[in-house]
């Protein structure tokens, strides 16, 4: 009896755990914080995406990309991804058109509406702006068209803080420069219902279909190319 009892023991704590995962996916929100940063000698851009205690950052700047993985405040995962830089004397092979393909995507696209369009209503319901903040500074060559924009800008400020976008421009009348620091943060309230939404959306069968024929095209037109270069 005691033998028989233990995988059921396993299975229920295995379905008990499934469950509590899934109402964790419900209850804890999904956090998002963008980062630009720009300024004359260095361009730089970050996604933090955290849920609950666990947290993971993508940083790209220049031809290096950063991941880090951090649980609670503490970094458990930090590694560097060189990019090769791109070669401007390297010729790129145009893609052949292929006008079946299009007529098939026409035919695709109205059955494509209904299971987009639930899946966008969704994301929209479930998505909140928390605010978007920093700072930019902008100069042009002439005085008078930065002050124009600078202008704009104060006419603007008030509805830019009601829509909670606290940005600072600082406008530099001497020089033509674009500098900026901006940050951006927004949430989804309920993870699970985006997952079960995009779940329905990937198995709607036009846009399997789709997919299939989006891969089947690429997969044909790369052995083309090889066939070309030999």
């Amino acid at each position: 009896m005691d033998t028989f009892l233990i995988p059921v023991f396993i299975v229920a704590c295995i379905i008990l755990f499934c469950e509590f995962f899934v109402v964790l996916l419900f209850a804890i929100p999904l956090r998002f914080v963008l980062r630009l940063f720009q300024t004359e000698g260095q361009s730089e851009q970050s996604v933090l995406v955290s849920w609950g205690l666990i947290g993971c950052r993508i940083t790209n700047g220049g031809n290096r990309q950063k991941l880090e993985g951090c649980l609670g405040h503490h970094k458990i995962l930090s590694r560097y991804f060189e990019r090769e830089p791109e070669r401007g004397d390297e010729v790129k092979i145009p893609r052949p058109a292929d006008f079946r393909s299009g007529e098939q995507y026409l035919t695709f696209f109205p059955r494509m509406i209904v299971p987009a369009g639930r899946f966008v209503s969704v994301l929209w319901h479930e998505c909140r702006f928390e605010n978007c903040t920093g700072s930019i500074r902008m100069g042009t060559k002439d005085p008078v068209a930065t002050g124009v924009l600078y202008g704009g800008y104060w006419a603007a400020r008030f509805g830019l803080r009601a829509s909670r976008i606290f940005i600072e421009m600082k406008p530099d009348f001497n020089r033509e420069i674009f500098e900026m620091d901006v940050t951006i943060r927004l949430w989804i309230n309920h993870p699970l219902r985006i997952i079960i939404a995009g779940i329905q959306l990937m198995r709607n069968r036009p846009v399997r279909n789709a997919m299939n024929h989006e891969k089947s095209r690429s997969g044909g037109t790369a052995k083309e190319i090889g066939r070309a270069h030999v």
